[in-house]
């Protein structure tokens, strides 16, 4: 299925609580490989509709609790609603209040699909019920829970009591299992079924997923002293494995496509392949085409690399493509790397497996092909590269590179300085630095190592020591200049460096005194130009944090209220003319528009203390301005502070308000015209008070 099609039944499902549907859009989401944003706006509208009506959408609600499972990284409107989610689908008999605690709902750092996982494991927690406990390995009966303490007595597989535990250490550690499968008949009898015979019926009966290895060792702990000893054991598995009827079930033999393969190869990583089999690995292998979609692309290569861990080289090379066309595809010259399907094979390769391709690469194109791939890559796939070649290796290669400029490369001189030459090291200057942190390259991916080696100026002495030699003015000078230029650093990033570095380099308060170098100010045209394309927002810590409140209030209390009075307004009949139901929609809309823009500002809000401010002759964020107003003797004070930071009683005044639009970018001695057509003069600007911004944070 489409993701177009996914779209469609996401927006039946804002309309209609058929379960047909629902079940569709969990089986499909189930299949993707991941869930793009498109999707998630398509939930997020499902979410709207449950929300509009939650106690006439059973279905929905339950379709909602299931598709947490999905979710490592956060969901924020699918996380608001999951507490009145739960409250709707915990069973009666379970305290929900306690249940939702511990499942810890409201914990941002526990993934839904973790929550997800305990609440399945919460609605199999009855008495009687077989437990498997992989902290202590132990097998047993659960007890009767006690939700005022909220434990759960734990009992032994012969009735007799063990311990009380914690229902969170419950949750996170137990696999439940149906009593029928009479564990006390097993271990009696004389005689025991096979081995894979064992793993089918522990599975079936299985309220929870358990995985392979998981269960492996709880049959193991099962055995292993009170049926079996170790020797014995092993015996019993190894004559399961020799009675197998089905060894070509599953096996290279029925394998038809790399697909195919690939399944296989996960579910038996150390899969055994004759010489017999290459043949048909090379069919395979062979099947992938010029025009074929970049997925298969990169699952042929998760493939081969899987498979390599069982071959040898010889056999590797006898299995790929003798096409030349597909070959250049995977591995082009390095002038046709850039939007290839072998950067994007580099680029979208799990972790697990880049070691074995970058084997797989030096098999099929030699040490020095995939020496130099390595200045075109990501920082992530530098570790499968480097840990195949020498380090004087690479020291040669680098050397040899006129403009080393790339930040991987700088990154990898850095984190190896003390085991190579100073030649070497002395690549890694300020020139090449603002040319690596420059590189336009878009993606996460691509600006790993740029933000690494960003925070490196901003907070490692040792590298600041290195980059600005402490009596070399000139250098220092020229690194000035290209900070002043840079894009890559916003106007308060420069000046907060600018502020470290003075505490480390006197010669920076000279060079600036001496007007070698302008001081870095906001207001170039550049600089506005490119805050206001980033919309990037300042505030203070405390105003940072209220907001925050203000949107969590908004989600968790008020949102859920407005729904309840949705619903209960509904229940009294005709909408037309029922103004209990308009006024809540009324509400609705406006909680959900206010909740929004929330949503967006705090993104673009950056939180502040001011305290690396660098206060110059011009009024900027940060500082106090006094005003010499016309025609009276007397002086005014105001204090320049973040977005949401106005108190007007306290002087204190938003960058953000008519106010402080006059001020911002205003110098000593130039005249302003305050609201009320009152003329003054910016007579001293300072830095704010250490009380000012301790109250601040």
């Amino acid at each position: 299925m489409t993701e177009r099609n996914l779209d469609e039944l996401l927006i039946k499902a804002t309309e209609s609580d058929e379960q047909q549907v629902l079940t569709e859009i969990l089986t499909e989401i189930s299949r993707a490989e991941t869930i793009s944003d498109n999707i998630k706006d398509g939930i997020s509208m499902v979410i709207d509709s449950w929300q509009a009506a939650p106690f006439s959408s059973p279905n929905k609600t339950q379709f909602l609790v299931d598709i947490t499972q999905f979710f490592n990284e956060d969901f924020t409107e699918l996380r608001a609603i999951l507490p009145s989610l739960l409250k709707k689908t915990i069973p009666k008999g379970i305290n929900k209040t306690t249940a939702i605690k511990f499942l810890e709902v409201r914990k941002d750092t526990v993934p839904l699909s973790k929550i997800h996982s305990r609440y399945l494991k919460l609605l199999e927690l009855k008495t009687d019920r077989l437990f498997y406990n992989t902290h202590s390995n132990k097998w047993g009966i659960i007890g009767k829970p006690d939700w005022i303490t909220s434990t759960i007595t734990l009992l032994k597989l012969n009735g007799t009591a063990l311990r009380e535990a914690e229902l969170s250490l419950i949750l996170d550690r137990v696999y439940i299992f149906d009593p029928k499968i009479e564990i006390q008949k097993l271990l009696d009898s004389s005689k025991l079924p096979e081995y894979k015979e064992l793993i089918k019926i522990f599975n079936e009966n299985a309220y929870t997923p358990i995985g392979k290895n998981v269960l492996a060792k709880a049959i193991l702990s099962l055995m292993v002293p009170d049926k079996l000893n170790l020797q014995a054991y092993a015996k019993w598995i190894k004559a399961s494995k020799s009675n197998s009827k089905d060894k070509k079930v599953g096996s290279i033999e029925s394998i038809r496509s790399v697909s195919e393969l690939n399944i296989l190869l996960k579910d038996q990583p150390s899969l055994s392949i004759s010489e017999d089999n290459i043949p048909k690995l090379s069919v395979v292998f062979n099947t992938i085409k010029p025009s074929s979609p970049k997925k298969d692309f990169i699952e042929w290569a998760e493939t081969i690399s899987l498979i390599s861990k069982i071959l040898t080289q010889e056999q590797i090379k006898s299995i790929i493509s003798s096409d030349n066309i597909i070959n250049d595809m995977f591995w082009p010259n390095y002038s046709d790397l850039e939007n290839s399907i072998g950067l994007e094979v580099w680029c979208q390769l799990k972790a697990g497996v880049l070691p074995a391709w970058a084997i797989i690469t030096e098999t099929v194109k030699g040490i020095d092909y995939l020496k130099t791939l390595c200045l075109y890559l990501p920082w992530r796939d530098w570790k499968s590269i480097t840990s195949r070649i020498k380090l004087e290796e690479l020291e040669v290669l680098f050397n040899e590179t006129v403009r080393l400029s790339n930040p991987e490369a700088l990154l990898w001189i850095w984190r190896n300085r003390t085991k190579i030459s100073e030649v070497l090291l002395k690549k890694l200057n300020h020139i090449n630095f603002f040319s690596a942190i420059s590189r336009g390259m878009e993606g996460a991916i691509w600006q790993a190592a740029g933000k690494e080696l960003k925070s490196l100026i901003q907070d490692n002495k040792d590298f600041q020591n290195h980059i600005l030699k402490k009596d070399d003015e000139p250098s220092i000078v020229e690194f000035l200049e290209k900070l002043h230029s840079t894009d890559s650093f916003s106007t308060i990033e420069k000046q907060s460096l600018i502020v470290k570095l003075s505490r480390r380099f006197p010669i920076l308060k000279e060079i600036f005194e001496s007007g070698k170098i302008k001081k870095i100010t906001p207001g170039t045209d550049k600089e506005t130009a490119q805050q206001a394309k980033e919309e990037i927002y300042i505030t203070s810590a405390k105003s940072f944090n209220e907001k925050i409140a203000e949107l969590n209030d908004i989600i968790n209390v008020q949102i859920p209220e407005n729904t309840q009075a949705i619903a209960t307004a509904r229940a009294h009949g005709d909408l037309r003319e029922n103004a209990e139901y308009a006024a809540a929609k009324e509400r609705q809309k406006y909680l959900n528009e206010h909740r929004a823009m929330l949503e967006i500002r705090i993104a673009k809000t950056r939180p502040t203390d001011f305290s690396d401010i660098m206060v110059t002759d011009k009024v900027i964020v940060g500082s106090t301005v006094h005003l010499k107003i016309e025609n009276k003797q007397k002086t005014e004070i105001y204090h320049i502070l973040g977005a949401w930071d106005s108190v007007p009683e306290k002087k204190y005044i938003s960058y953000e308000a008519e106010l402080g639009k006059l001020l911002v970018n205003k110098k000593i001695g130039e005249s302003v015209t305050l609201p009320g057509n009152r003329k003054c003069t910016i007579e001293k600007i300072t830095p704010l008070t250490d009380k000012i911004r301790l109250s601040l944070v």
